[in-house]
């Protein structure tokens, strides 16, 4: 598993403009950390395409009531621009089927909890900090996506019809 990061993407999106995000990517392309996933921070894609990261700065204030002996406490709270980003990020979140705008529950066929809802993903390449490029990588979760599991990445998912057969000639 590991952390992640949330994400508002106020950048024009194919679809899903209103979600919240999540991702692992953007330690690596806002921090220049590649060794760390996530880092529960907030980012914001702004409707230019600029990428920002919400700063939060504290210092320790002492309090005696406490069970620490204090406790920390906001002293400065800002949004900066990451101009170095550069690089792919991944963003995602899972929109359930009772969610989802298009519920065929209410005339009487299935219903929304029979349902396997849809994973949202989108790809955005950054270049000096700005957006250059949006792929949007989303599909249906599959009737077993109860596992807590991420489904596989859209290349990964494969068409059986057009699999090529396994195994030598003899085998087939």
């Amino acid at each position: 598993m590991g952390l992640f990061d949330d994400v508002v993407c106020r950048y024009p999106l194919p679809h899903h403009q209103d979600a919240s995000f999540q991702t692992k990517d953007l330690a690596g392309i806002a921090l220049g950390d590649h060794w760390i996933t996530g880092t529960l921070d907030e980012y914001e894609i702004a409707l230019d395409g600029r990428l920002r990261r919400h700063v939060l700065e504290r210092e320790w204030v002492e309090d005696p009531s406490t069970v620490l002996g204090g406790c920390m406490k906001s002293v400065r709270d800002r949004w900066e621009d990451v101009p170095d980003a550069h690089g792919d990020v991944r963003i995602y979140t899972a929109v359930s089927a009772a969610n989802a705008p298009d519920d065929p529950g209410a005339d009487g066929g299935d219903t929304a909890c029979e349902r396997p809802g849809q994973w949202i993903e989108f790809r955005i390449r950054f270049t000096n900090g700005r957006v250059q490029d949006v792929e949007d990588l989303s599909r249906p979760l599959t009737a077993d996506a109860d596992s807590g599991e991420a489904p596989p990445p859209a290349a990964a998912v494969s068409d059986p019809e057009s699999a090529t057969p396994q195994g030598s000639d003899e085998e087939r």
